[in-house]
């Protein structure tokens, strides 16, 4: 599920990680992938210690790691289906579930559209890509001085009042992992008030919802967390319902008009505007300029649902960099490609 999602490593005070995840992120979904991996004794001594080779890429960077990409998919999409099948079935990651993309027989189609997946998430290079999500802390825990990991900062996007759903934080400092879901209005001491603080028209935050400690998780098994993890979705719903009215009202300033079946009111149908053949509601107001006007110096959905489509220079399309040749051949020998 399209669930916008921010996952934040704080260590010394500093923000070491913020990396945006476009899919799963309640807490019965990234959290619970943080769940697996907080959960299990020593990951967060081989998470501290991977940390060290963690690195920010350059713009001529990204551009290696782009054509590396391309290569690899040109090369795939010269062989036969069940080859690419095959050589694709290992390297996915565990986020896909391969059952709503395969039947239990492959077909051609669905084998090449398994291919334009593997092409559009970048899972050559995992570390950038907008759907790794919490599987991000493993790729950093495993990270050495000879495989360093490229890691795009991407702090902002918890100021994004529309799209940002649910931040989480693993804390090193304090020890905890950390739920923020929803808005609030921000205030002094707030983990996110210097980023969210120059929002262009809503200087909120995200609420926090709750927290635990590493030996709490550690003490517990994966129902306990998932049974507390619906609780907190639960606590979320109604405010989530106050912030979408918030959300329409100021979109309805911006000349935005969100058509759906909670604002639409009986009989209140634009003529000329809602044609027959077009169901899509995206101009309801039949002023396509608006919407452009008013998405401009704020963020973009195609922009912030992870970039994947936005920039092509940009790996995953998420802001993210990469660290180089060297940067990609290990990432590519660590996922024993051919």
């Amino acid at each position: 599920m399209g669930t916008r999602n921010l996952i934040c490593i704080r260590v010394n005070r500093q923000w070491v990680v913020a990396k945006y995840c476009r899919w799963d992120g309640y807490p019965t979904g990234q959290g619970v992938y943080l769940f697996d991996f907080l959960h299990v004794e020593g990951n967060i001594a081989r998470l501290r210690a991977g940390l060290a080779y963690i690195y920010k890429p350059t713009q001529e960077e990204l551009k290696e790691f782009q054509e590396a990409l391309e290569a690899e998919v040109a090369r795939l999409e010269g062989l036969d289906p069940m080859d690419i099948y095959n050589y694709l079935l290992p390297r996915m990651p565990p986020y896909l579930d391969l059952s709503i993309l395969v039947s239990e027989e492959p077909r051609e189609h669905e084998i090449r559209n398994l291919l334009s997946t593997f092409h559009q998430s970048a899972l050559l290079f995992p570390s950038l890509s907008g759907g790794t999500g919490g599987h991000l802390l493993e790729l950093i825990a495993d990270a050495t001085a000879i495989h360093k990991l490229p890691v795009e900062s991407e702090l902002e996007f918890a100021a994004n009042w529309l799209y940002c759903e649910w931040v989480y934080i693993v804390d090193l400092d304090e020890e905890q992992l950390k739920v923020f879901g929803c808005r609030e209005p921000n205030y002094e001491g707030h983990p996110f008030e210097e980023v969210c603080r120059d929002a262009l028209d809503a200087p909120d935050a995200p609420k926090f919802m709750a927290s635990f400690t590493f030996t709490e998780l550690q003490s517990w098994d994966k129902e306990i967390f998932k049974k507390r993890a619906e609780e907190i979705e639960k606590e979320a719903s109604a405010v989530w319902e106050e912030h979408n009215i918030v959300a329409d009202e100021r979109l309805t300033k911006c000349g935005i008009v969100m058509w759906n079946g909670s604002n639409a009111i009986e009989g209140d149908t634009i003529e000329g505007d809602t044609n027959e053949g077009d169901t899509s509601g995206g101009d309801t107001s039949g002023d396509e300029a608006n919407e452009e006007e008013a998405n401009e110096g704020d963020t973009d959905a195609s922009e912030e649902d992870s970039g994947e489509d936005a920039n092509m220079n940009d790996v995953n399309g998420d802001g993210a960099n990469d660290g180089g040749a060297d940067a990609a051949a290990s990432q590519l020998d660590r996922l024993h490609l051919d």
